[in-house]
């Protein structure tokens, strides 16, 4: 699985290019979908949420991104007060929008959502 990987972060240009036929590369190329798609995450870093838990899932946020090689494929940002305060802390993925999310939740979230 690790040289699919390998090879997946190699051809990654070729499959974001809309010039190239998809049907032109290998097969096992399509298990790279993962890395086609833009994602974003959002994180709340308001004061109630920031002090909720958001400080320590920021960090575990951006140490998940890169242990998984996602720089490119995610748009990875931070927003002031979502207005959920009492929700909080609140994470949003894609549209997907996650409150009371605990460190040991993340995980489970970010697993979930990044098979890859």
């Amino acid at each position: 699985m690790k040289q699919i990987y390998n090879i997946a972060d190699m051809i990654f240009i070729f499959l974001s290019n809309k010039h190239i036929n998809r049907r032109f590369l290998p097969k096992f190329a399509m298990t790279t979908d993962c890395y086609m798609k833009k994602r974003s995450i959002k994180i709340c870093l308001g004061s109630s949420c920031f002090s909720r838990g958001n400080k320590a899932n920021l960090e575990a946020i951006k140490a998940f991104i890169v242990e998984k090689k996602l720089e490119v494929t995610i748009e990875f940002s931070g927003c002031l007060c979502m207005d959920k305060c009492n929700r909080g802390p609140v994470i949003i993925i894609d549209e997907t929008e996650y409150e009371t999310v605990s460190l040991s939740g993340l995980h489970k979230i970010l697993q979930e959502e990044f098979p890859c």
